[in-house]
């Protein structure tokens, strides 16, 4: 799925401001979830769009100022690394917010029920605009313009069957939801792209002797290989990838052992479907790496199988050494990830018979 941004409509740059709970309640995970999903916007922004970002941390500040998808996803990285706040001062967050056409609030349940008397009519105005409309996030004009995604971990995630249901405001806080909540109320559309979405692998067994599903790494569901019947649905900017260990019968023969059939319905409800041809990857690097973030996959899958007692690793020096090497050509290569540099560190710490797992 690609930018749901298009310039040719001749849509008006946005001028946006975030205001983020840099304590997120005190879980470190959802921080990270929220500095990912910035991230994630920033790759959907045009050229001309501009978003600021107010931390409300324990001292809130104004990070940066009408800044570029470059500058933003460069400040989603350094804020990963940052860490989270032990407090959050909402209301002074809030009241750091310049003039803007849209200004975005996104903060734990906790910390908002924790805020004083301008978050709360913030908040207030928010509710009874959705309360208008539904509950429908973008319908609704909220008096003052202050937009909300409250995380609160009682809503079910969207990438669940009843993520469809109206819940005024409210928004899981697994990282699917944050990020489709964020660029939605952002961008002020829908971000759904094709819905249904079912893959189908198929190998061939005169190719191949053995295989398994070791893992993934998607923005969407967590296993869109073994969907349920419904299928999942995808948004603008989501990606789906999934690892799987092969072992075929002859190593002369390493091209055409897997098929791949995508199918979906389009938002017109037409029923589509495509073939995929999968790429592969070997350990020996004999091929080259794969993208980033296929070789995110291949570090993460391959730690978490170590990390497991996996008895697919057994010969743990071996797969230790083998994932230092993909290490080493990504680096070499110059565009490690930070997602990659955070697994690349706990793999070598690992290594060196470190920290635990």
């Amino acid at each position: 799925a690609g930018s749901i941004r298009d310039a040719g409509r001749g849509v008006e740059p946005l001028n946006v401001t975030l205001v983020l709970d840099q304590s997120a309640a005190g879980n470190a995970a959802v921080w990270q979830r929220i500095c990912r999903a910035v991230g994630d916007l920033a790759a959907e922004l045009g050229p001309a769009d501009r978003v600021s970002v107010v931390l409300a941390g324990s001292r809130p500040r104004l990070a940066i100022e009408a800044a570029d998808r470059n500058r933003l996803a460069a400040l989603a990285s350094d804020l990963m690394w940052q860490g989270s706040a032990d407090t959050s001062d909402m209301d002074a967050g809030l009241l750091l917010t310049s003039s803007a056409d849209r200004v975005v609030v996104v903060a734990h349940s906790a910390s908002l029920q924790a805020a004083g008397t301008t978050v709360q009519a913030a908040l207030s105005a928010w509710h009874n605009a959705l309360a208008t409309v539904g509950g429908d996030s973008l319908a609704c004009e909220p008096t003052g313009g202050t937009r909300f995604i409250e995380l609160d971990s009682a809503t079910p995630s969207q990438s669940e069957a009843a993520w469809r249901e109206p819940t005024f405001g409210r928004t899981s806080p697994d990282a699917v939801s944050i990020r489709r909540a964020l660029v939605r109320q952002v961008l002020g559309r829908d971000t759904l792209v094709a819905s249904q979405c079912e893959l189908e692998v198929h190998f061939d067994s005169r190719h191949v002797a053995r295989y398994r599903l070791i893992g993934h790494r998607q923005s969407a569901v967590e296993s869109l290989a073994g969907t349920p019947p419904r299928g999942t649905d995808l948004h603008a900017g989501e990606t789906v990838r999934a690892v799987y260990e092969v072992i075929p019968r002859s190593r002369d023969r390493l091209a055409g052992l897997a098929s791949a059939t995508l199918s979906w319905r389009t938002g017109a409800g037409d029923d589509l479907q495509a073939e995929a041809a999968p790429k592969s990857a070997t350990v020996d690097l004999g091929d080259g790496l794969p993208s980033a973030h296929g070789c995110e996959l291949l570090l993460a899958t391959g730690v978490g199988e170590l990390a497991a007692g996996s008895a697919h690793a057994h010969r743990r020096t071996a797969v230790l050494a083998s994932l230092e090497r993909i290490v080493a050509a990504w680096r070499g290569r110059g565009d490690i990830t930070a997602f990659g540099d955070a697994v690349a560190r706990t793999l070598e710490r690992q290594s060196r018979g470190g920290a635990a797992w």
